[in-house]
Parts: C-alpha cells; sequence; structure tokens
C-alpha cells in the first residue's frame, strides 16, 4: 500500500505512514463515515419549517384582523393552533434529522402559543365587552 500524503510503499498493516506520519488508512475501531451516511438515511424536516411559517402568517393575520374585520382573528386563531401542532410535530422529528429546523420549530411554537393566547384573551374580552352592551 502507499501513503496518501507522500507516496511511500508501507505496510498494509499500517495505520500512519512511518515517513510522514500521516494516518494511513482508517484507524482500527474508526467508524466509516461514508458507510454510516449510507446506512441512516437522512429525513428532513420541514413540518418544523411549515411550523414556524404558519406561525408567522398568523401574527400577520391577527395585525390585519385589528385593522380590518373580527373575522381574521378567528383565521388568526386556527392557523395559530396549526403552528402549534405542525411546531411540536417538528421539534419531535428534528432528533431524526441531526436537529434540521429545530430553532424554527421552537420559534413556530412560541409565536403560535402567544397568538392563540392573545387571540383567546381579546375574543374574551369583546364578548364581555358585546354582552356590557345589551
Amino acid at each position: 500500500m502507499f501513503c496518501k500524503n507522500c507516496g511511500s510503499n508501507i505496510s498494509d498493516e499500517a495505520v500512519f505512514c512511518p515517513h510522514c506520519g500521516a494516518q494511513a488508512g482508517e484507524a482500527k475501531g474508526e467508524p466509516n463515515k461514508q458507510t454510516d451516511n449510507a446506512a441512516k438515511p437522512q429525513t428532513s424536516n420541514v413540518v418544523g419549517l411549515v411550523g414556524f411559517i404558519l406561525a408567522m402568517v398568523s401574527v400577520l393575520f391577527w395585525i390585519i384582523g385589528l385593522l380590518a374585520s373580527s373575522i381574521l382573528f378567528i383565521v388568526s386563531l386556527m392557523l395559530g393552533i396549526s403552528a402549534i401542532v405542525c411546531s411540536a410535530i417538528g421539534m419531535k422529528s428534528s432528533a431524526k434529522s441531526n436537529g434540521q429546523y429545530r430553532g424554527l420549530s421552537i420559534g413556530g411554537l412560541v409565536v403560535g402559543i402567544v397568538v392563540v393566547a392573545i387571540s383567546v384573551i381579546l375574543f374574551i374580552i369583546g364578548l364581555a365587552a358585546l354582552s356590557a352592551m345589551f
């Protein structure tokens, strides 16, 4: 066998080249990264990304609902609940995808919870104001 670094002829059992000290081959007990990656297929965590996007859209609908109509609060509430569900699934599946989109999943979860909480509070305040009028 020949050294990959200096080209010297070395023993087949050598772990390091005796001439330049470079690693001659894979050390015994060291896992083969190519084999490990081939054995473990990479999964994508798109659900976490979708959860974050839904949370941001729910914030947009919430803001528009303040200016335009109250029906958008209900749409915002539904989008916020969907964002919470997708983000929770995304956080759970981020372990299988090497943490891909974990931060976005957490962000979607937090924003979704805040939007749902504020929407529910404003809905209750609106009902109380409506009942006080009659």
